[in-house]
């Protein structure tokens, strides 16, 4: 299995040409996870990771492509037209560094994309290709002569060669201490320290086979979340609305999320319509909705920082509903950030549901919430790992909610039996603080 990342760990991020991939390694080479390129960004070269993002150079478009570091496309910045064979890209204070290899020049943007102006690289360095900054310097690799030239601001300082196997070297990155450069031939990533001296190197993933640029990012052990509490409630009184108490703790970085469950013979009037904590509103994640004639729908909703205290969950639905029921589970050290990832999924006949979700951060929780009509009778989680946090029936209709430790960023699947004609099912995953 992929380890957590230990305190103040390097993460280095690898492109690759073939499959349009940006492979994330820890400091000794162990796979943490794949993130996909936008269509578009076919000839990713170099990357950088900074400001929370992801910024990877395209060689062919002459774009630099903008993502979250979870890999979601933010936006794309075009490059000068002269800046036609950008192969390295690097993050300053206020500026992005772009190097091309046709015309020896690093071309400076403001990091809005707003061409600034270049500077000439020492006349040897004339196969250039990744680019890392760090402390004002400018570390650039060379492919001719397999060197790091080092520059203060646009001035030459001086240069050191790469370990004898490092013969073609693509990308490069630092953290201020360390110096990693990764080789397109033998994929494999060479360390250095920041005088060059070599110290090891590690070999990619065999999916990783063209390799060519490289950005690192320094993470921070997160922290683990926790279990606070839960409640429920249910009426079969034909109602429109639920209240039901909750006691939220004081630790930090809490979340409250709602499960809601209405079965009616109208598909509209069982959709939740709002859900508020002490008055607030609450943000809806999904709502998944089961059956023919008649209905189970499902939501789930979150509130980041909720009010410590006891205080009243509010479920409205859009209409008066058969057998209304909703559940509360509250968790702290959790980021204060909408979910990473969320599913659905509906069945309108069977005793079984099973939906997958894939997460995205290490140590992620995933919250669900699963309805059935036509059977009052409690749930049985199905998951190993999966707790069950609550689980109540209303007339013939019932509803539970769970949690799923997932330590290793993927795709996991939550599911629940019940002698059921109708089941709906939402999940979501929430990141550590």
């Amino acid at each position: 299995p992929t380890p957590t990342p230990t305190p103040a760990q390097t993460l280095l991020w690898v492109t690759d040409e073939t499959d349009n991939k940006v492979y994330k390694y820890d400091q000794d080479g162990l796979l943490q996870g794949m993130l996909a390129l936008a269509a578009a960004n076919s000839r990713g070269r170099g990357i950088e990771i900074a400001n929370n993002y992801m910024w990877v150079v395209d060689k062919d478009d002459q774009v630099i492509y903008k993502y979250t570091l979870a890999g979601a496309f933010v936006t794309s910045l075009s490059l000068q037209a002269s800046n036609g064979r950008a192969e390295g890209v690097a993050i300053g204070p206020s500026s992005i560094s772009v190097v091309d290899a046709d015309d020896y020049l690093v071309y400076l943007y403001d990091l809005s994309g707003a061409y600034l102006t270049t500077w000439g690289l020492n006349v040897d360095n004339h196969d250039p290709r990744g680019i890392a900054i760090s402390g004002g310097y400018s570390y650039i690799v060379d492919d001719v002569d397999n060197q790091v030239y080092v520059y203060n601001g646009a001035t030459y300082l001086l240069r050191w060669n790469l370990n004898v196997n490092n013969v073609t070297p693509e990308g490069i990155a630092t953290n201020g201490t360390s110096i990693w450069v990764v080789d397109r031939v033998d994929n494999r990533v060479y360390k250095y320290d920041m005088n060059g001296t070599y110290l090891s190197r590690f070999s990619l993933d065999a999916g990783n086979d063209n390799s060519r640029g490289i950005g690192s990012s320094v993470v921070t052990a997160a922290q683990t979340i926790t279990f606070d509490s839960t409640s429920s409630g249910s009426t079969n009184a034909g109602a429109s609305s639920l209240t039901i108490p909750h006691t939220v703790g004081t630790q930090s970085n809490r979340i409250l999320v709602v499960g809601t469950q209405a079965e009616d013979s109208s598909s509209a009037d069982c959709v939740t319509s709002s859900v508020t904590y002490n008055g607030y509103p609450m943000t809806k994640v999904n709502e998944a909705v089961a059956g023919t004639s008649f209905f189970m729908c499902v939501s789930l909703w979150y509130i980041l920082a909720p009010d410590s205290g006891t205080h009243n969950i509010v479920i409205n639905w859009s209409g008066a509903v058969t057998n209304a029921l909703g559940g509360g589970i509250a968790i702290y050290n959790a980021a204060q950030q909408a979910p990473e990832a969320q599913n659905v999924k509906a069945v309108n006949s069977g005793t079984s549901i099973a939906t997958s979700i894939t997460t995205l951060t290490n140590g992620a929780w995933v919250i669900d919430a699963v309805g059935s009509g036509g059977m009052g009778e409690g749930f049985m989680p199905l998951t190993t790992g999966q707790t069950e946090r609550y689980d109540i029936v209303s007339d013939s209709s019932a509803g539970a909610g769970g949690t799923l430790f997932v330590a290793n960023a993927g795709p996991v699947s939550l599911g629940w039996s019940q002698d059921a004609n109708r089941l709906a099912h939402v999940l979501a995953a929430f990141a550590p603080a």
